[in-house]
């Protein structure tokens, strides 16, 4: 009796769970029936480099940080893409036919498959490789302050000063940096297709270079500059730069830092050149005698470029705002210099200064030269003999 009974209540069970799968609509057990779609980050091929092993060029998604003696300042390929490989498998559920499959990242997409035929219900592996600008890429924390907060903690853990660590540098790898969606659309008939989304994430890699990158050592840590900024030119890591002439944006001219306005003070515009050895981030700001401009950042290009131009009310007038001066001969009545400081930490760069001169009248003119005046002398006329009485 207990067997028999026990037969019955498998038996009951059985079929309701027969009648539960009965109860579910068609149209969603045709939509989950044989349905498929996956998508992982291809497995990299590690290299060595400066600090550790990082994923081959087109194998992973690498950002690199250059470094100074005291610490990271900056994302040395701000500008260029880094790749990221997927390998993506997309199947339609039985009855029904793929339209295409696509990985989306932020607002952009790449298409893995797209479907020409009927009767195709979707394709096995396929390998995709997403190029993201590494200046866009949100991986949810800023890789130059994870560069410097590693460095301090490995300094206290390990008792060496900040320069010892930065001769070997280091890499960190953040889990899940990269996330988007890998998507298919599938069909049947007439049917309003339908779309699959499945969430994707992918590490990066932060290559925490040493001394800018160089894998050269650490220079000694420079002791702190009283007052101003020196303008002695000091070594910069292969950056130069140097100050364009000087020159004014309204009315005026300019011969050789010579600045001519009818008014004083006037509106002068500094600009200034840099060459990079390579494409990185700087930040920056114009100096003179007796100011500064805010500290600025400019992303640069390999080879030589122009910084954005600065703009400023140089030259007050001696009696009175705006009234028209008469200096003495040839003498400015305003002078000034100026040079464009590279903001790094412990080891700035600054240029050489730019020296100028203003002139709060109207250009001097030469006085025209007086032309010279002949004077005529009377001619001697010959007199015949027979006349000299």
């Amino acid at each position: 009796m207990i067997i028999e009974s026990h037969k019955k209540s498998h038996m009951l069970t059985v079929s309701g769970a027969v009648l539960a799968l009965f109860a579910i609509p068609a149209g969603a057990q045709a939509l989950s029936h044989g349905e498929k779609l996956t998508a992982k980050p291809a497995m990299p091929k590690m290299v060595k480099t400066f600090g550790g092993m990082v994923p081959q060029k087109g194998s992973g998604a690498v950002i690199r940080v250059y470094g100074s003696p005291n610490g990271y300042e900056g994302i040395a390929d701000l500008t260029k893409t880094t790749g990221q490989p997927w390998i993506v498998e997309a199947r339609a559920p039985v009855g029904r036919q793929i339209s295409e499959s696509w990985i989306k990242i932020g607002n952009k997409g790449w298409t893995v498959f797209e479907n020409s035929k009927a009767g195709i219900r979707g394709h096995g592996p396929r390998t995709i490789v997403t190029n993201l600008t590494i200046g866009k890429l949100d991986i949810g924390m800023d890789p130059v302050a994870a560069c410097n907060s590693e460095l301090n903690m490995r300094s206290a853990r390990s008792g060496n000063s900040k320069a010892q660590i930065l001769k070997q540098g280091f890499v960190l790898k953040v889990d899940d940096a990269i996330r988007g969606e890998a998507k298919m659309r599938h069909y049947v008939g007439l049917r309003k297709p339908h779309t699959k989304a499945i969430p994707i994430s992918a590490p990066v890699y932060i290559s925490c270079l040493g001394d800018i990158g160089a894998g050269k050592n650490p220079l000694p840590t420079p002791k702190p500059r009283p007052g101003p900024p020196s303008t002695t030119p000091r070594p910069g890591h292969g950056i130069k730069v140097a100050m364009d002439p000087v020159s004014n944006i309204s009315e005026g001219t300019v011969n050789k830092n010579s600045l001519y306005f009818r008014k004083c003070p006037l509106q002068a515009r500094f600009q200034a050149s840099i060459t990079s050895p390579r494409s990185l981030t700087v930040r920056y700001r114009y100096v003179g005698n007796g100011w500064e401009s805010t500290i600025r950042q400019k992303q640069l290009q390999k080879g030589t470029q122009k910084l954005p131009v600065y703009t400023k009310w140089v030259g007050k007038a001696k009696s009175g705002g705006g009234m028209k001066l008469k200096s003495a001969k040839n003498q400015p009545d305003y002078t000034g210099w100026a040079a464009v400081e590279i903001i790094r930490t412990g080891d700035n760069l600054v240029s050489k200064r730019r020296n100028y001169k203003i002139y709060c009248s109207e250009k001097p003119k030469r006085a025209p030269s007086k032309p010279k005046v002949m004077k005529l002398q009377p001619a001697k006329i010959a007199v015949p003999k027979s006349e000299r009485q």
